[in-house]
């Protein structure tokens, strides 16, 4: 086996496409991904690339390969190719454990799905489709606040240690300029002191003693409930969010100012 670095171009690509004949089943968001990746300038060469067998059959970069292909005829994208790979070689690639945004960016798990929440509400963008470049700023932005509310109450309850419920409560630490009240009604929630609950903490309780949450805990819509029950100036009882979108405009507003 022979390694070099090669600018690979869209017919370059594609002729080894040609030889694809053992891969997994092609994943269009994979696809897109580096494609995106590429258009905001964050491709980076690596020790991944392309392999390749004594007669040519790709044995791994297809996803790669096919961004690559797509892209006008005079591009091309630095790449480690690899030939003369033995075919047995196949069953070892991508076997090992991915690295997460967290694992690069050496960070908890929480505060990595925290900031790609708000990466993901700012950029409009699913999570899924987001690179650790993309993610990396909003952990700046928000790190300051996540330790403050980490520190102020660090037990984990598994509705209220969700992104959703800890971005709502680091949005309102910033823009409600109430730091104290907000993480009261944070930690009431994950003690559930009802004695201590604010209003609102305990409006957004009671849904979730009714079942009304659980349906809606990985969506925007739980982070726009609790942005409401952290709000210091909410005095209503119950917590009913009609239009999800105007919360999320006030956000995105928000964080242009500031991040």
């Amino acid at each position: 086996m022979h390694t070099h670095i090669m600018y690979v171009t869209p017919v370059m690509a594609q002729g080894w496409l040609d030889k694809n004949h053992i891969n997994r089943t092609l994943r269009t968001t994979h696809v897109e991904h580096f494609r995106k990746m590429y258009e905001r300038g964050e491709w980076l060469l690596t020790h991944q690339g392309i392999a390749l067998a004594p007669d040519g059959t790709l044995l791994d970069g297809q996803h790669r390969l096919t961004f690559i292909s797509k892209l006008p005829t005079e591009a091309n994208v630095p790449m480690n190719v690899s030939f003369d790979c033995d075919h047995a070689s196949y069953i070892a690639i991508d076997r090992g454990a991915a690295r997460n945004p967290a694992d690069v960016l050496g960070i908890p798990t929480a505060m990595s799905a925290a900031a790609a929440l708000f990466a993901s509400i700012h950029l409009r963008v699913g999570k899924g489709a987001l690179s650790v470049q993309q993610i990396e700023p909003y952990t700046r932005w928000m790190q300051p606040e996540y330790d403050e509310l980490m520190r102020y109450c660090s037990y984990q309850k598994k509705i209220w240690g969700s992104s959703g419920i800890r971005c709502a409560a680091i949005y309102q630490m910033k823009a409600s300029k109430d730091k104290d009240f907000v993480m009261l009604s944070y930690a009431s929630l994950h003690k559930a002191d009802f004695d201590i609950m604010p209003i609102g903490a305990r409006a957004l309780m009671q849904q979730f003693i009714n079942g009304k949450l659980g349906p809606i805990r990985q969506s925007t819509d739980l982070f726009c409930r609790a942005v409401r029950a952290f709000d210091p100036k909410n005095k209503s009882k119950r917590i009913t969010i009609r239009d999800t979108d105007a919360i999320l405009d006030n956000v995105r507003a928000f964080m242009g100012k500031t991040a």
